[in-house]
């Protein structure tokens, strides 16, 4: 970041048109969302940091977190490491010393200089070879360029063929046997087995309801004899038994 601070509003104006500020319509919004995560950064600091701790400590978090009891999880928290934020942040500012130094130099020499023309990148092999990696975008375009000819070439065809001779078959054969099943399922076994009981089952009550309704005449004489009957094979079946 501290390089393209420097190429961008320091040195030699490398560009072609000249530069202007973007409109209401792009700045308005980023004012916004600046001061925005300014007061939410000051409303979110650790309670442990002095002075703002206790005014504005975790406050942000504390509205926005999650609650309900059960509902929701535990949320932990990791405890903030102020040996470990003062560290990067001096790391930070030691490389952005160095790299404003590099700059400042190079462009003290030759105010038209560039990575190009500096002897540490010209004459060494390796930070040349890191230098062009990067110019080159890690050679992105030239693979997404041969990429797209073998898209357009042999792999589309290759996919095409499989498509059409692979899960076109695929898709085919499993629609011709789902409709092989349904018509096996809806002729032996909805028709045949689940149909049939049905109609066995209402023609046996059918037929059933016939020998009833002539037992169930009204008559008297039928019944006793009936009874007479029943009684005799009763008395039949006691003395077998017995």
């Amino acid at each position: 970041m501290t390089r393209v601070i420097w190429l961008t509003f320091f040195g030699t104006y490398r560009g072609h048109a000249h530069p202007h500020e973007s409109g209401p319509r792009i700045t308005i919004p980023l004012q916004i969302l600046a001061g925005l995560a300014v007061v939410a950064g000051f409303l979110n600091v650790p309670e442990e940091l002095p002075i703002l701790g206790d005014a504005f400590g975790l406050k942000f978090e504390s509205w926005f977190e999650p609650g309900g009891g059960s509902t929701f999880p535990v949320i932990s928290h990791a405890k903030p490491s102020f040996s470990l934020a003062i560290f990067a942040t001096l790391l930070a500012l030691g490389a952005a010393a160095v790299v404003w130094q590099y700059y400042k130099r190079l462009y003290a020499q030759d105010n038209k200089a560039t990575e190009y023309t500096n002897s540490f990148v010209a004459n060494n092999a390796v930070v040349r070879a890191g230098h062009t990696l990067l110019v080159e975008k890690y050679y992105r375009p030239p693979l997404h360029r041969h990429h797209r000819r073998c898209d357009q070439g042999p792999l589309a065809k290759a996919a095409y063929w499989f498509n059409q001779n692979v899960l076109d078959g695929i898709i085919d054969g499993v629609g011709k046997g789902s409709v092989g099943l349904g018509r096996f399922i809806y002729r032996f076994i909805d028709q045949g087995t689940i149909d049939g009981a049905v109609n066995a089952s209402g023609a046996a009550a059918s037929e059933s309801g016939q020998v009833l309704r002539r037992v169930e005449s009204g008559r008297i004489r039928q019944y006793a004899t009936l009874m007479f009957g029943a009684s005799a094979l009763l008395a039949a079946v006691f003395i077998v038994a017995i």
